[in-house]
């Protein structure tokens, strides 16, 4: 059907493939665009348009909406947000455990080498401040984190709240949902969050269902104990008669692979029971984390300059090494990450002295243990690079050529000139290496690929 129309539309999209967003079946159709409105779909053939795009076939849909990102401070540092808008990412949804609002002094603290080093200026205290705040290129939402509410009341320490601390939480959950939070977040492996017992956190979830909230969690473990942190999820949800949300849910670790179908039967049978739970996941079967989520949760406690403490004190420090999280790999994945651990600070403490870097021999006999398939090599590859963040997806396009993995990269930025990046990496053959180092050497952003320092066939 024709559409006529009596104003003049600033854009039409034409001949494209509607995908509306509703789940129906694409369509043929015209989109209209007046200002930032959407004011016609259909026929607009004969519509008065200043500019006109034909789309021949191509796709067109209302802009994706990110379920978790982590934004809300980048942003500010440039409002751009490519990442995001080049994916056709229009909408984010962030305060994963942790938000942006409200915030006080010992929480500035945390995050100050951030702020210093992108000239990030906190003029606001409250999530009203914030969005006041606001400039960026995409639609944000958030939700008020529990371990937010915990910090300005009670500190990064592993404490219960008494009943008046809790009354302090709840109020200011109610005030950041007030103030255009979604609802209560978790992020339940992360500390200060972590150190929240259940019962807090279904109490601070029964304000937040008052309020319309909803109750969205990263729940408290993902690989061995992954059960038990379902269970945990759909207690507060019925406890607290508020809907769940479970992020980026998976069955992390060697051991646990091949149990999602159970895990999907512990979630329909809490739907079944009457709690409002659903789950979402990311699109890829990778992961990545900070370094410190691998640190015990006791090293955490009264913040990171604590942490960093304890890592100097020889008796804390074995015992963190003891305890690192290795990532449910199974048999093997202890010495596997403790030789994977042992070489990326021998190279990092070399970088930083400005010594040529020789990684030990002793790490490499752990070699074999690395969970990649037929692993025999591994090799460091170090490289002067002018512009890090430009070339890195360069980078590791030429790394997955040559099917070569990519287990940690180090990187110091001198005063003057280029970074100097160390890759630590893994393959089948040492052939790949060479291959690829010169591919390397001919990237625009590459000054030189330095000679490898060393490759070490695994024990077999």
């Amino acid at each position: 059907m024709v559409v006529a129309l009596a104003v003049v539309l600033d854009l039409v999209l034409s001949g494209g493939r509607v995908v509306d967003g509703t789940g129906a079946p694409w369509f043929r159709a015209d989109v209209g665009i007046r200002g930032d409105r959407i004011t016609a779909v259909g026929d607009l053939s004969r519509a008065r348009a200043r500019r006109r795009i034909e789309l021949r076939d191509r796709m067109v849909a209302p802009g994706f909406i990110d379920m978790l990102g982590q934004s809300e401070r980048f942003l500010l540092a440039d409002d751009r947000v490519e990442s995001k808008i080049r994916q056709g990412i229009t909408t984010e949804i962030t305060g994963e455990g942790e938000s942006i609002a409200p915030t006080a002094p010992r929480l500035l603290v945390e995050v100050k080498p951030f702020d210093d080093r992108y000239g990030i200026r906190v003029d606001w205290s409250d999530l009203n401040g914030y969005f006041q705040r606001f400039r960026a290129t995409l639609n944000l939402g958030t939700f008020f984190g529990a371990a937010t509410a915990r910090a300005l009341v009670l500190g990064y320490g592993d404490v219960e709240a008494n009943p008046a601390q809790i009354q302090m939480m709840q109020r200011l959950v109610g005030e950041a949902i007030e103030q255009g939070a979604l609802g209560l977040s978790t992020a339940l492996i992360y500390p200060p969050g972590s150190f929240a017992r259940t019962p807090e956190l279904i109490e601070l979830a029964k304000v937040a269902a008052r309020h319309g909230g909803i109750y969205a969690t990263h729940v408290r473990g993902e690989a061995g104990t992954l059960f038990a942190a379902l269970d945990e999820a759909i207690a507060i949800g019925r406890e607290a008669r508020i809907p769940v949300e479970v992020w980026h849910l998976k069955v992390a670790g060697r051991e646990s692979w091949g149990r999602m179908k159970e895990v999907v039967a512990r979630i329909e049978a809490a739907r079944a029971s009457g709690v409002d739970i659903s789950a979402n996941m990311y699109p890829y079967d990778a992961a990545r984390n900070g370094l410190d989520a691998n640190v015990p949760e006791w090293a955490h406690e009264g913040g990171t300059a604590a942490m960093i403490a304890r890592f100097h004190d020889p008796e804390a420090r074995v015992r963190i090494q003891q305890e690192l999280w290795r990532g449910g790999l199974g048999a093997g994945g202890d010495a596997t990450a403790s030789a994977v651990l042992a070489d990326v600070t021998h190279v990092a403490r070399r970088l930083a002295l400005g010594d040529p870097v020789e990684p030990p021999r002793s790490s490499v006999e752990n070699a074999e243990l690395l969970p990649m398939g037929e692993v025999r090599t591994r090799c460091y590859l170090r490289l002067a690079v002018d512009d890090v963040p430009g070339v890195f997806a360069q980078i590791t396009r030429v790394l997955a050529d040559h099917e070569i993995g990519l287990a940690s990269v180090i990187q110091r930025e001198p005063a003057t000139g280029p970074a100097d990046v160390v890759l630590l990496t893994y393959a089948a053959h040492e052939a790949a290496f060479a291959q690829a180092e010169a591919e390397l050497s001919r990237l625009p952003c590459t000054r030189a690929v330095r000679a490898r320092i060393r490759v070490e066939e695994a024990r077999t």
